[in-house]
């Protein structure tokens, strides 16, 4: 199956989860399951590069024979809108393995649903201590993910790391107050944090500042 290929980057704090490249199977999809994009571990376990992976969809890769299992459990968490944890069998160049995976839904900038956030690990090769260390980092998967096209990129690039963090609990409609706790600050800070976006991005709203960007 092919598509035309559609590039996306992601707000932070979900580039978090690329420290863990290594170790983590990572993949984002359209809602029909087509690969929008996939971090360097499903390179090395499909021998295809991330370019080519672009537009294929499970049916077009190793492990094709459960391609439609995978595709009712995507449907089904599309479906319900919320985060699924599914104990999984896979194929690699390597032989079989056996994964732990977590689905979640990605909203744009309208809220919508545009696809799918996925993070997987081999649970053969990962002890409980990382298990838990992973599962606790799926904690900013809430709310879900959120797309920004790649033409936005260099205007969220004039933000400073903890400036990105701010933007995108406040793009889900946190408080400064609520943006304090999950950041382990306080609300002055927050605040502080908003009016620079607001004077770097030369915005005179928080509405303004979320339009703006996504």
């Amino acid at each position: 199956m092919t598509s035309n290929k559609k590039f996306f980057a992601f707000s932070q704090p979900i580039n978090n989860f690329f420290k863990f490249g290594g170790e983590l199977h990572i993949v984002w999809k359209d809602i029909h399951s087509t690969f929008l994009g996939c971090g360097d571990l499903l390179e090395t376990e499909t021998g295809l590069t991330s370019s080519n992976i672009v537009g294929l969809d499970d049916r077009d890769l190793i492990w094709a024979d459960r391609a439609d299992q995978y595709r009712k459990d995507e449907e089904e968490m599309l479906a319900s809108r919320t985060t699924r944890c599914i104990h999984e069998p896979a194929k690699t160049v390597n032989g079989e393995v056996s994964l732990l995976t977590f689905k979640t839904p990605m909203t744009g900038s309208s809220g919508l649903i545009e696809g799918i956030f996925q993070i997987s690990f081999i649970l053969e090769q990962n002890p409980m201590l990382k298990v838990t260390k992973w599962i606790n980092q799926l904690g900013i998967l809430t709310p879900n993910p959120m797309l920004i096209p790649l033409s936005n990129q260099t205007i969220m690039q004039q933000l400073s790391k903890r400036e990105q963090e701010c933007f995108f609990h406040l793009s889900h409609g946190k408080s400064a107050k609520e943006i304090a706790q999950l950041l382990g600050c306080s609300p002055r800070t927050i605040e502080s944090h908003i009016d620079n976006m607001k004077s770097k991005l030369d915005c005179r709203t928080r509405s303004e500042l979320i339009s703006k960007i996504v």
